[in-house]
């Protein structure tokens, strides 16, 4: 991956820590943190984005994404569970298909 890891990962830190209630700044770290291969503060922002939107897909997505990598199988499938039932109530079809490309991970690694 291309780019300034450290500043990126100071900057995403900076904004977590000091607006924590922020949804966006969680998913924000959630995101950089699945994409840089860091699945433990991935989770703990995925986490705190399902605290602070229950009713929001995105929180459950990250959470399993990163559990997934974490091998935390049975933590992972009913994350993207939940992920795809409110993708699918929503009708949020990008991340009910990314949902489904997780739940592929986990069926196709569980062989």
């Amino acid at each position: 991956m291309s780019g300034d890891f450290q500043g990126s990962f100071t900057i995403y830190s900076t904004l977590v820590l000091t607006k924590p209630n922020c949804f966006r700044c969680q998913q924000g770290m959630a995101n950089f943190c699945v994409k840089v291969g860091e699945f433990e503060a991935a989770l703990l922002a995925g986490s705190a984005m399902v605290l602070l939107e229950p009713d929001s897909a995105l929180g459950y997505y990250f959470c399993g994404a990163a559990n997934l990598a974490l091998d935390c199988r049975s933590e992972a499938k009913e994350d993207i569970s939940k992920a795809m039932r409110i993708a699918e109530n929503d009708g949020n079809d990008e991340l009910l298909a990314a949902c489904l490309r997780l739940s592929e991970k986990l069926t196709v690694s569980s062989r």
